[in-house]
């Protein structure tokens, strides 16, 4: 399961994946990483945020139902001030 899987899976039901919504928070869908949980059908998406200083200033976690096709928000985390790297 990729990223691309799941934009295309939640197309129309979500604005998630818009470029606008990723542009919010300095984000492109290659910032995504997604990985198995103990769910067979459940992905965790996980992606750094950005500030508009492009200082990393939090962790966007969803989580992806295979079987519904719906994203659910975790939480953000915060984490410590520090460049995008190039």
């Amino acid at each position: 399961m990729t990223i691309y899987d799941i934009k295309k899976a939640v197309a129309g039901q979500s604005h998630f994946f818009d470029k606008e919504t990723l542009k919010g928070q300095s984000q492109t869908l290659k910032d995504f990483k997604v990985n198995k949980t103990g769910h067979p059908y459940v992905y965790r998406l996980i992606a750094p945020s950005f500030d508009i200083s492009t200082q990393e200033s939090g962790l966007t976690e969803w989580w992806y139902n295979d079987n519904t096709k719906r994203l659910h928000p975790f939480f953000l985390h915060a984490v410590n001030s520090k460049p995008r790297s190039k």
